[in-house]
């Protein structure tokens, strides 16, 4: 979904556009979040999840529905520990207070760094408001082979430095 204001005369309203976007098997190995480096989770209420739109006993006539999501929302990042310039830890993946219902898995040697409200594991584990990782669900060992992007378009195309366009709705009865 995507939100945006319109003017309408004074006052604003809030337009939606809702994108449906249809897929086929499955995620680049089989996982909803993979990344060559390190990975932040940060801000509130992060879930990572997952469902199947096909299945009815998984969603709700193809809708996702948080009570029917299963737990292979899984992260996978090949990054490993590093330092800030203030010799701060920089971890591989910083889960901090997200919940999510799915494995993890670092570069070797890297680590899952999760803060006392976030939770890794299994839907049971996650519902439950455990905290911390549930065993069996985190490992270091990931090592995937991530194809670099290519640009779709060859190099023309250009982006405005600005937009200066407003819209209007006007609704009638």
């Amino acid at each position: 979904m995507i939100l945006g204001t319109v003017n309408s005369g004074g006052t604003n309203v809030c337009a939606k556009r809702r994108i449906q976007v249809n897929t086929a098997g499955g995620s680049a190995h089989g996982a909803a979040v993979v990344s060559k480096g390190p990975i932040y989770l940060s801000g509130n209420n992060v879930t990572i999840d997952s469902f199947i739109s096909t299945d009815p006993r998984y969603s709700t006539n193809g809708m996702y529905l948080a009570a029917l999501a299963r737990d292979n929302g899984d992260v996978i990042t090949n990054g490993k520990d590093g330092l800030t310039a203030n010799n701060k830890p920089l971890y591989a993946l910083d889960i901090g207070d997200a919940d999510i219902k799915g494995h993890v898995s670092t570069g070797p040697n890297g680590t899952a760094h999760i803060t006392s409200g976030g939770s890794v594991g299994d839907n049971a584990w996650v519902n439950a408001g455990s905290s911390g990782v549930e065993v069996g669900w985190s490992a270091n060992d990931a090592n995937v082979d991530i194809h670099d992007v290519t640009d779709p378009f060859g190099g023309n195309y250009f982006t405005p430095n600005r937009i200066r366009e407003q819209s209007r709705l006007q609704l009638r009865s």
